[in-house]
């Protein structure tokens, strides 16, 4: 005999269960990040929220159906100090569009850090000497890179359009030395530098860290600029290999584009300012001047 109960359950639907799943982590350090608050919704119905564990995995449980048709759902992942990221995905017949959603959240901090398009270098933290009477660090040392290396630059003749612009950012602050190379990536920068200030009879021992985004120096370029007047960031005299440094992530910006001709440029003007070149500017010098060579020959142009 057939229950009430029994009956009842033959008459209401199943539940359809899914499982969003992915990975947090900070886009900067790339670690993962615990406490992330993630939900998925639907238009703005939540369908449901959980938190990230401490190896920055999370999973969620929605129940949308088992329709064939696609349905459109926003992914959100929520943390004090972030940006928030959401990424749309698709559920068709109860299965997700991808196994996983992986998400990586930017500091709050340095999104105003951001540059979008040119050959922009950051000047993030420099670390202060003791008891140091001197205030804006990093904008000084900024001001000065560009006095310093524009001046020169232009001694040697290279346009305007080629030569790096430098933005501040004090909130770019290193917890390790090897990350400068990510903090050039996710900030659209072709190099990122930071350093330290040592005092000097009123002036003061700079040195430098140089980082670029394309991996050329393995770890960060240091050079030390002595007795630098950071009074008068316009007069400032820098060292020629923290010039060579950062002309380096500019001629490999211009190689990565395609744009040969002016990465050439740039490591003449380099070659002019500092005397000599550096086996990473030869380098690309020789493979400038190779493809330049060869789109000669692909054009029918003679060689």
């Amino acid at each position: 005999m057939i229950t009430l109960s029994l009956l009842m359950a033959w008459h209401q639907p199943l539940l359809a269960e899914t499982i969003v799943r992915g990975k947090l982590s900070d886009q900067v350090s790339e670690r993962p990040m615990m406490g992330v608050q993630v939900s998925v919704l639907k238009g703005s119905q939540v369908l449901d929220t959980a938190s990230s564990e401490t190896d920055g995995r999370y999973q969620l449980v929605i129940d949308v159906g088992t329709s064939p048709s696609p349905q459109t759902l926003t992914l959100s992942a929520e943390l004090d100090g972030y940006v928030t990221q959401t990424q749309d995905f698709t559920v068709t017949s109860g299965s997700t569009d991808s196994p996983a959603y992986d998400l990586e959240l930017f500091p709050m901090a340095l999104n105003a850090c951001r540059i979008t398009g040119g050959h922009g270098v950051i000047v993030g933290y420099f670390r202060a000497p003791p008891a140091a009477n001197v205030s804006d660090l990093t904008y000084r040392i900024s001001d000065a890179l560009t006095y310093s290396l524009l001046t020169r630059l232009q001694q040697a003749h290279l346009d305007t359009s080629l030569q790096p612009e430098f933005w501040a950012c004090n909130e770019a602050k290193l917890r390790s030395a090897t990350l400068g190379q990510r903090y050039a990536t996710v900030l659209g920068a072709v190099a990122f530098v930071t350093g330290d200030v040592n005092s000097a009879d009123g002036t003061y021992d700079i040195s430098t860290y140089v980082s670029d985004r394309f991996g050329i120096f393995r770890l960060p370029h240091r050079s030390v600029n002595q007795a630098v007047d950071l009074g008068d960031p316009g007069a400032a005299k820098l060292d020629p290999g923290t010039h060579g440094a950062i002309l380096t992530a500019v001629a490999a910006a211009y190689e990565n584009d395609g744009r040969y001709a002016e990465g050439v440029d740039v490591t003449v003007a380099a070659e002019q300012l500092m005397g000599f070149l550096t086996p990473e500017l030869e380098a690309i010098r020789s493979r400038c001047q190779a493809n330049i060579e060869n789109r000669g020959l692909l054009r029918g142009d003679s060689p």
